[in-house]
């Protein structure tokens, strides 16, 4: 008899905080493992990576690769910030020194329509006598087409994928960076899968779950938790399967720490110059400002269109006078959000003002969490181009006409708020996923105001 043990984080977002405390919680139970010489494997299941940290945004996610590989991670799973963050010459750049095995069998190159170099479909880790399956799928948004990436649902391909697997291994192991629900119909589905660990919705089982006999496993968020699964077999055959976690202690230390990290990673940005003799742009995150004004010419450089429609609650600084480095449009900006066009009926587009004023007073202050916004309020919504007036609406001083289609430029995240259904009903959608926001207003600087 023997038991083998899996340690396993997800969802990091890139929150330095909590990594020192998660980096005490491996080191004694892997020291416990050794001297008892019992076996483990250390996995990651993906959204490691966050722009929104300057430590992540200064090195392009090598600082997360880099303590990937210190702790002596076995494997890893990409998440769809992975994906939607960076191009695939970008996630190449950044696993190029990477010590660890990616496995993820759904987000393939577009245009080679295979999987990255860098990633392979599954791996199996020979520990002992034991042979470990593991295979990994991420969360498919259509948008993946429009960075360099072709996903695919895992529906197409997990049944040939355990079929293929399980007659080989010991243990099989899914690496789902697909979110609670879907871990609970595959478990419903293939009971020949040992463990589903799981992410993306940032869901926390404290005990794990069987579900027809398959183990179900996630430690929430951030690194908040540690997740600890232990399996006990006797001639390779698991007689009994069981997950906990261990919460995070942080200490001030690794708040300090933290604070260290992100200076780093702003002294790297300062680096990069972006203009010298700037005017000064000030922010408000409850009425149009200079710096709205500013990205608001941005966006039509970029996109092509004059039409824009956004929260103040995008902006969390202004710029200053004089010297401007790409850590101040860092931090003005930092949410990895894209702009994208959508095009309205002029039925929808009266109907998506409609949505944005019934929820004006309440979405000014509300304090939005998740969908890529990195803010402390979602802010006043601004128009740029479109004029309402009580119940009357107007487009470049024109009245709205129900069957004339309208070309809007919004933040990319407000496709995932219920509080605006209209977006999902546009004729068409055209993403710009070539630039993060802050991206955008970088380079419109540099081009119009030069360094002079």
């Amino acid at each position: 008899m023997e038991t083998f043990h899996i340690i396993h984080t997800n969802d990091f977002h890139s929150h330095f905080e909590y990594l020192p405390a998660v980096k005490r919680i491996i080191l004694e139970k892997r020291e416990n493992y050794q001297r008892d010489h019992e076996s483990y494997l250390l996995i990651d299941d993906g959204d490691n990576l966050d722009r929104s940290h300057p430590l992540t945004e200064a090195t392009m996610g090598v600082a997360n690769v880099n303590y990937l590989n210190d702790l002596h991670f076995d494997a890893v799973t990409i998440g769809n910030n992975e994906g939607l963050g960076m191009n695939p010459a970008e996630l190449t750049r950044i696993y190029q020194k990477s010590h660890f095995k990616i496995i993820e069998g759904n987000v393939f190159e577009k245009n080679t329509k295979k999987l990255p170099n860098f990633a392979r479909r599954d791996y199996i880790f020979r520990i002992g006598n034991l042979k470990i399956g593991i295979f990994g799928y991420t969360a498919f948004f259509n948008s993946y087409l429009f960075n360099g990436w072709n996903a695919v649902s895992y529906e197409q391909l997990i049944a040939s994928e355990v079929e293929k697997l399980r007659p080989q291994v010991d243990v099989l192991i899914l690496l789902s960076h697909l979110g609670i629900k879907v871990d609970e119909s595959i478990a419903d589905q293939c009971p020949l899968i040992d463990v589903i660990i799981g992410s993306h919705t940032h869901h926390l089982l404290p005990h794990g779950e069987i579900r027809n006999g398959v183990l179900l496993a996630a430690a929430g968020k951030f690194f908040e938790n540690t997740g600890f699964i232990d399996l006990t077999l006797e001639n390779r055959r698991i007689l009994k399967k069981s997950a906990y976690t261990v919460p995070s202690e942080v200490l001030p230390k690794d708040i300090l720490q933290n604070d260290i990290l992100s200076k780093k990673g702003d002294q790297i940005m300062e680096q990069e110059l972006v203009i010298e003799n700037s005017p000064g742009f000030g922010f408000s995150n409850f009425e149009k400002s200079d710096l709205s004004e500013l990205f608001v010419l941005a966006l039509r450089n970029y996109t092509g269109c004059k039409y824009v429609i956004l929260n103040a609650g995008l902006f969390l600084n202004g710029l200053p006078k004089g010297k401007v480095t790409y850590r101040e449009v860092f931090h003005a900006l930092p949410h990895p959000i894209h702009p994208i066009i959508v095009k309205l009926t002029g039925v929808q587009l009266r109907s998506f003002i409609t949505e944005i004023e019934n929820t004006r007073n309440f979405l000014t202050k509300y304090p939005l969490k998740g969908v890529s916004f990195r803010g402390r309020i979602f802010g006043s919504m601004l128009y740029y181009g479109i004029e309402v007036d009580g119940s009357n609406a107007f487009f470049n001083h024109r009245k709205i006409v129900d069957d004339q289609v309208y070309s809007i430029v919004v933040p990319d995240n407000f496709r995932y708020l219920k509080y605006f259904p209209s977006i999902e009903q546009a004729s068409k959608i055209k993403p710009f996923y070539g630039k993060f926001l802050r991206e955008v207003l970088r380079d419109y600087l540099k081009n119009s105001y030069g360094r002079k």
